[in-house]
């Protein structure tokens, strides 16, 4: 079976299952189960999923997700909720039976159909600090600077983050954005013969009849969407660097400045997640890959150290992490008024807006 990559194998689920996967080098690794779970202090459901690397023989958005299991998540403090699979391999816990908290252990353990069984490393779920500030300053020309026909100016954002004493402070970060951006679907046209006659896209709320022509019926549903867009680099804090647990002017992101992405605002969230050492390591060594894979003179590649294991029988390949974190936010608006030169207005998008970026909706965010 040709080997393929473990890090993006395990990046592809671990980033969150919102978020687009990590782009990073490949990584040999050898048959044997994956495990993707976490638990954090915020509201449930959680999710663990199984599959099997045999499934990366091929494309690696087809993976044989293992059905049958049965998963437990526990705690320190004697509680323990069994998981129910709510599609195949998938496993959640129901929205309020069980929350993390502050101070408590968690662990995963999994039985397969056929008796094998597996468990993580047991993980305290340490606080999460604060992000004090997101901000952001404008860059001109900062992408493709070694392209000068391509150049493109940008936002770059930042954060400042605050630790808690006694903790270890290991923080991974990411982030999501949010834009709101606007189509024209009453504009769709077909071709008949030579002739190119009006055909609205019915959520547009106009139609057209050979009689009546181009008429509005209703409200368009489908004009304005909001739309997310998520942090694909390995973030984590360089503890080495800081003094009294203080993370000045992190570098977070790079938006673009776009007509779409900037046709009002840009609304950026990040997440400051507490994480193990063990956890932390493995973000690490992420971010390390990531840097290098367009280096002539990459690290020499090694093998990623997850937090499972199979308890009956060592000599099975086990992968994936299973942690426990507390999350602080913070957030901060990238308008249109801070870029300090005109970009050009949105062009015209003739279709459904919800089917132009996936995730895409027409349901005005509660923070806009």
């Amino acid at each position: 079976m040709r080997t393929r990559n473990l890090l993006v194998l395990l990046i592809m689920l671990l980033i969150g299952a919102c978020v687009d996967p990590l782009k990073v080098p490949d990584i040999a690794l050898e048959e044997g189960l994956v495990v993707d779970g976490a638990i954090t202090d915020q509201p449930g459901p959680y999710t663990v999923q199984l599959f099997s690397t045999l499934s990366l023989d091929g494309d690696l958005d087809k993976r044989k997700y293992i059905p049958g299991a049965t998963v437990t998540i526990s705690d320190d403090h004697g509680h323990t909720v069994t998981l129910t699979e709510n599609a195949t391999g998938t496993y959640q816990t129901d929205a309020d039976e069980i929350q993390g908290v502050v101070g408590y252990t968690y662990q995963v353990k999994i039985t397969l159909g056929d008796g094998r069984q597996y468990e993580s490393t047991p993980v305290l779920l340490e606080p999460a600090g604060t992000v004090d500030r997101v901000f952001f300053q404008f860059q001109e020309n900062s992408i493709n600077q070694n392209d000068l026909t391509k150049p493109q100016d940008a936002f770059a954002v930042y954060l400042d983050a605050t630790g808690t004493p006694g903790a270890s402070n290991f923080f991974r970060w990411r982030w999501k954005g949010t834009f709101h951006y606007i189509a024209f679907p009453e504009l769709r046209t077909r071709g008949v013969g030579m002739v190119e006659i009006p055909d609205p896209v019915p959520c547009s709320g106009w139609v057209y009849t050979d009689t009546a022509g181009l008429e509005q019926i209703g409200p368009c549903e489908c004009c304005d969407c909001w739309a997310p867009q998520y942090s694909t680099d390995a973030l984590v804090s360089e503890n080495d660097f800081v003094s009294e647990m203080e993370f000045k002017t992190v570098r977070i992101a790079q938006i673009p400045i776009d007509k779409r992405l900037f046709y009002e605002k840009y609304h950026i969230e990040v997440e400051q997640m507490s994480v193990s050492q063990d956890i932390y390591a493995f973000w690490k060594l992420v971010k390390a890959q990531q840097q290098s894979a367009t280096d002539l003179f990459q690290p020499a590649v090694v093998k990623i150290k997850g937090t499972i294991r199979c308890t009956s029988d060592p000599g099975e390949k086990a992968y994936g992490i299973f942690s426990a974190s507390a999350v602080t936010k913070n957030s901060v608006f990238l308008r249109r008024l801070d870029i300090p030169k005109g970009i050009p207005p949105i062009d015209t998008l003739k279709t459904d807006c919800r089917q132009i970026y996936t995730g895409a909706t027409n349901q005005r965010p509660p923070f806009w």
